[in-house]
């Protein structure tokens, strides 16, 4: 895929695998050992919510930065045309309008959440988060239209979460009460935000004055409808995976929400690859659309579909063999063991995303992004009515059946069209080899998992985890690596083996 989509994408991969260690020590042990479900599910409410008032915020304006920042640079001497103070004003407007319609919903939210009256005392934590995600999230775009998204997802992966082990420590030796905790939650994001200020600097790019852009009158309105759809797509794009947090705890409380926030983290190691991989791919998209050169776009969507499936279902299957054992060993497991199905139902929708490759961002670089904002707009309207209705019957698990069958649908309306339309797909030989791969060591990982019960003895639990993971993984990439299905993966596999044992 690239020297340059390889380098970042290895380097962005350490960085977020550090960060998700840390994640683990966070929701698998800080968190059920210091918190309640109730607390857990407090703050997640808060951190899901946020993420949708950032969206309206922002209106938009990360994806038109990645699909227009090329025609800004015209030349080779930095001059962006005014591009980043474009990036960091335009977001203004949008705080100040969803502030306000934040303040006169504030009645109705109250009456969503009568079943977690925690929660309501720190409602006005949501638009505080919520500014400093904005201009974190936007500075994050505009960095990625220079391909430099390694100190971006160190900023989001690794120092938020170092933030995020402090406050709880903190709050637990009684540094401060929960109020203390959410304001200092709401500073870590402004603290995000600022490093990539920073960071922008020291790379160069640092150019706020404002400048007139060289487009035509036509062009501009272009870019405007654009953002527009881009606003409500976006919209629809992250009501979708947070959608059901939200609703679980209007319609269940915030005890399930607990349970249903540490599953789902669980379940969110497994979109890594895509995640990461489509911040890389995402503006080298938009470069090809530029140039017409479909037969790149043909090969970034294939490359990504099978590297994604590799590393996302390696990444799932480790996860279910070794799910009781999880449960087993985190304090107060018992807990939240019923989340266990959760785990399952989010793990699938995630590998059917990662299957899939870059078909959303190859409809929204495309002239059919209107396509791409209808069908989010109507993938949301289905994961709300879905998830109340799944709720009703089957509660937290409900809500995470609700999600994958969002995600198979919606992906499988998404592929067709693409290739429909742009006689695009995502499918190689390779891609099926993988599938075969999958299924045969998924098989395995069910076997072991029926037959390695959880010893009572910590450390014997260790053993056995450490046990089931080494023959999964040696399985799984011994024959990735024999069969070459993935070039990619085996010059990693190479690489890393070197540097671990070196050539004498």
């Amino acid at each position: 895929m690239g020297r340059v989509i390889i380098k970042q994408g290895i380097y962005s991969s350490l960085a977020v695998y550090t960060g998700i260690a840390l994640g683990y020590i966070i929701y698998l042990y800080l968190f059920p050992l210091l918190l309640s479900k109730e607390q857990i599910g407090l703050i997640q409410i808060i951190e899901e919510a946020s993420m949708i008032f950032y969206v309206l915020a922002a209106g938009g304006i990360p994806a038109t930065i990645v699909r227009f920042a090329p025609f800004f640079r015209k030349n080779e001497n930095r001059n962006e045309q005014g591009l980043l103070f474009y990036t960091l004003t335009l977001p203004v407007l949008g705080i100040l309008v969803v502030s306000l319609l934040f303040y006169f919903a504030y009645p109705t939210i109250l009456r969503w959440y009568a079943r977690a009256p925690e929660l309501q005392q720190y409602l006005y934590c949501i638009p505080l988060v919520g500014i400093g995600m904005t201009y974190f999230y936007t500075l994050y775009a505009y960095l990625t239209t220079h391909l430099q998204v390694i100190a971006p997802t160190l900023a989001q992966e690794f120092l938020r979460r170092i933030f995020i082990i402090l406050l709880i420590v903190g709050w637990s030796i009684g540094w401060w009460q929960m109020k203390g905790l959410l304001h200092g939650w709401i500073l870590m994001y402004y603290l995000m935000a600022f490093s990539l200020v920073i960071y922008t600097m020291y790379v160069g790019y640092w150019d706020v004055r404002f400048q007139k852009p060289d487009f035509s009158k036509e062009f501009i309105q272009k870019i405007g409808k654009f953002a527009a759809y881009m606003a409500l797509g976006g919209l629809g794009s992250i009501l979708i995976p947070k959608i059901d947090t939200l609703m679980v705890g209007s319609l269940k409380g915030l005890g399930d929400t607990g349970i249903y926030a540490i599953a789902a983290k669980m379940a969110m190691v497994v979109d890594v690859p895509r995640a990461t991989l489509s911040k890389i791919v995402n503006p080298l998209v938009a470069q090809a659309f530029q140039k017409d050169d479909m037969d790149e776009i043909e090969k970034l969507y294939q490359k990504s579909a099978l590297n994604q499936l590799l590393i996302g279902s390696f990444i799932f299957i480790l996860i279910w063999v070794n799910l009781h054992f999880i449960f087993h060993i985190m304090p107060n497991g018992a807990n939240f063991a019923l989340g266990g199905s959760v785990v399952f139902y989010l793990g699938m929708a995630k590998i059917i995303d990662n299957a899939t490759g870059v078909n959303y961002e190859i409809l929204l670089n495309s002239k059919h992004y209107r396509f791409s904002l209808l069908l989010m707009v109507l993938m949301a309207a289905f994961t709300i009515v879905s998830n109340w209705f799944l709720i009703q019957y089957w509660g937290f698990s409900g809500a995470a059946m609700a999600t994958l069958i969002t995600f198979a649908l919606f992906n499988l309306i998404r592929l067709i069209f693409i290739w429909r339309k742009m006689n695009l797909h995502p499918f190689s030989k390779a891609f099926f080899q993988a599938v075969g791969l999958v299924l045969v060591t998924f098989l395995l990982g069910f076997l072991l998992k029926n037959f390695v019960i959880p010893a009572q003895s910590f450390s014997i639990t260790l053993l056995q985890m450490a046990f089931c993971s080494i023959v999964v993984a040696a399985f799984y990439v011994g024959i990735l690596f024999k069969t070459h299905i993935s070039p990619d993966i085996n010059d990693i596999i190479e690489r890393v083996f070197y540097r671990v044992f070196p050539k004498k």
